[in-house]
């Protein structure tokens, strides 16, 4: 049975400490793999909802939901791989895990390389998801494109560097190419609380995407800003 093509696997690495979560981040981005981040359970169930992961590490303590309950709920929507990660030991740690439909297991601490061997082996026996319907994977836009599976955006074969949450925004454009999207629901995906700090959040992040891809921010052509309601992404 074929698997996933581990060279271009999108991973979501749940983890509640930050110096883990980027340690294992960085790790994983010199495999080859495209990582996403969360730092709980809410902000990775909003990434889950815009974007596709073949493959996710969940820590089990995690503030706020944990991973356990997480991965249930994952569970009831999606199939997609996963590895929990937990500084719990014992058998019954372990089998709660596998109950809560988790598809591996690893204690901490743990070597990296150990890590990478089971993701590898996971995505080879995982395969590639078939919904019967056909998935969009590039929207371009001038001489620009924005790769939508993996995030990334290019100018010709130059390929600019954006922020993970400006390929959040750019992602969730380019699904309703030439129509509006309220504000709200752009806001609803960053991690602030404040409304007002949302909405220049957003707006900034808006302001930078200009500055990367526009000719003359000042007057975009491409990420247009609709009054009263958000912006949209023009396509030629």
């Amino acid at each position: 049975m074929k698997g996933q093509n581990t060279a271009t696997a999108h991973i979501l690495i749940v983890e509640d400490d930050q110096g883990i979560r980027n340690q294992l981040k960085i790790y994983l981005a010199r495999k080859g793999y495209w990582c996403s981040t969360a730092r709980d359970a809410e902000t990775a169930g909003r990434l889950l909802e815009l974007l596709k992961f073949d493959l996710l590490i969940v820590d089990v303590l995690m503030p706020g939901m944990d991973g356990k309950s997480f991965v249930r709920q994952v569970r009831k929507k999606s199939a997609v791989p996963v590895i929990m990660l937990t500084a719990l030991g014992g058998l019954e740690n372990v089998l709660d895990g596998f109950g809560a439909g988790s598809d591996d297991y690893l204690s901490k601490p743990f070597e990296p390389e150990e890590l990478v061997a089971r993701i590898e082996a996971l995505l080879r026996r995982t395969p590639p998801s078939d919904d019967g319907i056909e998935e969009v994977k590039e929207i371009v836009f001038g001489n620009h494109r924005f790769d939508m599976r993996r995030g990334e955006l290019w100018y010709g074969e130059t390929q600019i560097a954006i922020t993970e949450m400006e390929a959040l925004i750019l992602k969730r454009l380019s699904e309703t190419p030439n129509q509006s999207v309220d504000r709200s629901e752009l806001i609803g995906h960053t991690e602030l609380e404040d409304r007002f700090s949302q909405n220049r959040a957003v707006d900034v992040r808006m302001s930078r995407l200009r500055q990367k891809i526009e000719l003359d921010p000042r007057h975009p052509r491409y990420l247009v800003t609709v009054r009263g309601t958000g912006y949209k992404i023009i396509t030629d």
